[in-house]
């Protein structure tokens, strides 16, 4: 390699690691200045949009730093590793333009999404790039060491069902949501039995027509075909959530 391209290469890392300082420093500020919700408890469509832009590109880039190290001829070994790497951090890039098209552009909150396979193959991608860094290795792990290191992995994944499944559920049903009365839930026998005199009857609420129409749904019809398609294997999505 010439004194010129070292040169070259070692301004172009220097480049790189500046902008991706200047990148993490912009984003720390942006969410500490901004993530506070509104009155009305919800957090602005700008911060989230600008959120999701500094999250998504980051991983984008990530993703095309590692594609690139991969195509170069100058990492000489290992270089399968940046492609099973890059290819994972572009899944999660994808998995989150998806995510932010469902639920900020279209409006839809389904259990499953086709943005939660991207974040899964990602998981996968990036495993498979870790394995590929590790084993070649040639580590000499004595077999109670390896049954340690997937008796860690096994409980984690046990923990996390733990708290998710098990946790979770039963305190949803020790607290179910109390449903509030209105005209159309109280029986007729206690409307008619209330009392009408000026002095009981309470303040009225102004009354909402019966048809009154809900506003279109902004969402194209292959989104909400493909949740509708998704919905039976939330399960299995969650469990692989937990295990990824």
């Amino acid at each position: 390699m010439s004194k010129s391209s070292a040169s070259s290469q070692s301004s172009s890392t220097k480049g790189l690691v500046a902008i991706g300082i200047i990148w993490a420093l912009f984003a720390l500020m942006f969410f500490l200045l901004f993530s506070s919700p509104g009155p009305d408890g919800t957090k602005p469509a700008w911060f989230l949009l600008g959120i999701t832009i500094l999250e998504t590109g980051a991983f984008a880039a990530s993703g095309i730093l590692c594609l690139r190290n991969w195509r170069s001829s100058q990492i000489v070994s290992g270089r399968n590793v940046w492609l099973w790497i890059g290819v994972g951090l572009l899944f999660y890039t994808m998995g989150n333009l998806f995510f932010f098209l469902w639920g900020n552009v279209w409006g839809l909150d389904p259990s499953v999404s086709l943005g939660d396979f991207f974040y899964i193959f990602s998981y996968i991608f990036l495993a498979a790039g870790m394995f590929k860094a590790v084993l070649p290795r040639r580590l000499n792990l004595e077999p109670p060491q390896w049954l340690i290191i997937v008796g860690v992995g096994l409980s984690g994944i046990l923990l996390a069902y733990f708290v998710n499944y098990l946790v979770v559920e039963s305190e949803a049903a020790a607290f179910p949501v109390r449903t509030v009365q209105t005209a159309e839930t109280i029986p007729a026998a206690v409307l008619v039995d209330a009392p009408t005199t000026p002095e009981a009857a309470p303040e009225s609420a102004p009354v909402v027509p019966a048809d009154t129409e809900a506003p279109p749904p902004t969402a194209p019809a292959f989104a909400v075909a493909i949740d509708d398609f998704l919905e039976p294997v939330e399960s299995v999505v969650g469990l692989l959530y937990l295990i990824g």
